[in-house]
């Protein structure tokens, strides 16, 4: 390896019209349904250093899957610590291998060659705007969490396309479960509005896998008849004239103890209407608003009957940001754990995804994502490969 480091092809998206990047634009992909400011650069070569740096593992990353978060920064620019760059590369999950290690890494629990899953959404994409649509990655090795080192004919192996979602939907699922449910005792009820989403299903099958019964709440009555033969025993259509009376019929008339809202508006309103004396909405996503519209509702009758909102956030309930690395990488691991754990009870059950995409392939990767995002039985996770000659 020479000193003007290794070439690293990526993805990225250039953020700023400028004399500098000009040369970065005409090499641009359009997509049409996407602002005309946004201008992605496939295959864009960089170099990364010919020393791994210290504390840190080179991944050379397999399989990334396309995440809402991702398109999210696509077309928006996404988190503020992201807007300033001139360009960044996209990317919030992957998988890979290991194939450099840096000095004072420990090599007992990571060595070459190793499958494993980075956990790059904090420490490389937010605070570097480096993700993980490209070819390496460096990466803390506490941020490296190692899969199960089996043969692919193992019943304990991870196949690449499900492992590269091992991160944010099922942590996300994991940690609003864990906190949703810290004062509800056996057999209590649990209120979960957008159910049909990733985090949704997940977070109906680790409820199915515990004491705790989940009332699954939808807007349409096809996604209640879907989540009927999936074998979900409540669902109920929020917008029936009688969902307060439906919830409290099935909670003994109590009503639930908390609730997880991914929908936000009036759904919030509804969902807290719905709750015992002192219940918890906690609300991790806005599907019903917009980035310039993000408002809730929340009933005054409710506030006096000690209904709490909260905001939830996985980057919250992992300190991360605080100085306690030793109890965030605790969590990270246990998070990692538990998704492992569910992942062979088949609690988890990831989207499937239609074939592989090259990064000059991801406007064909956008169609499909398109076509298929409101067919919630068919619904894809697409995933971006790459043509590196040592990926198999």
């Amino acid at each position: 390896m020479g000193d003007a480091g290794i070439e690293n092809p990526s993805l990225i998206k250039v953020h700023h019209r400028s004399e500098k990047a000009e040369e970065l634009i005409s090499a641009a992909q359009r997509h049409s349904r996407f602002p005309e400011n946004v201008w992605l650069v496939p295959n864009h070569v960089s170099h990364i250093a010919a020393v791994v740096p210290l504390g840190h593992v080179r991944l050379l990353l397999t399989v990334r899957p396309i995440q809402p978060v991702d398109l999210k920064i696509i077309r928006t620019g996404g988190y503020k610590e992201l807007r300033d760059r001139d360009f960044i590369t996209i990317g919030s999950e992957g998988v890979g291998t290991i194939i450099e290690i840096g000095e004072d890494v420990d090599t007992r629990r990571l060595q070459r060659n190793q499958r494993v899953v980075p956990v790059l959404f904090w420490d490389n994409l937010i605070k570097q705007g480096l993700g993980s649509w490209q070819y390496y990655v460096d990466v803390a090795e506490e941020n490296v969490m190692v899969l199960p080192d089996v043969s692919r004919d193992s019943p304990d192996y991870i196949p690449d396309e499900a492992a590269a979602q091992f991160i944010i939907t099922p942590w996300t699922a994991l940690g609003l479960f864990h906190s949703a449910v810290a004062g509800i005792p056996t057999n209590g009820f649990l209120l979960l509005s957008a159910p049909s989403s990733t985090i949704g299903r997940h977070i109906l099958g680790i409820g199915k896998n515990s004491c705790i019964s989940v009332i699954a709440v939808v807007r349409k009555d096809d996604q209640k008849k879907l989540l009927q033969e999936m074998g979900v025993k409540h669902v109920i259509n929020i917008n029936c004239s009688d969902f307060t009376r439906q919830v409290k019929s099935i909670t003994g008339e109590e009503g639930a103890y908390a609730a997880i809202d991914g929908v936000g508006a009036d759904t919030t309103k509804k969902l807290g209407a719905c709750l015992r004396n002192g219940g918890e909405v906690l609300i991790y996503a806005n599907a019903a608003g917009t980035d310039a519209d993000d408002h809730v509702q929340i009933s005054l009758s409710d506030l006096k009957r000690k209904i709490q909102v909260k905001w939830w956030t996985l980057t919250d309930y992992l300190h991360i940001g605080s100085e306690n690395k030793e109890d965030i990488g605790k969590g990270m691991q246990q998070l990692f754990h538990e998704t492992l754990e569910l992942y062979r009870k088949k609690v988890l059950l990831f989207p499937t995804y239609e074939k592989l995409f090259k990064f000059s392939e991801l406007a064909e990767a956008l169609d499909l994502i398109e076509a298929t995002k409101t067919q919630f039985e068919k619904r894809k996770a697409v995933l971006i490969n790459h043509d590196h000659p040592h990926v198999v």
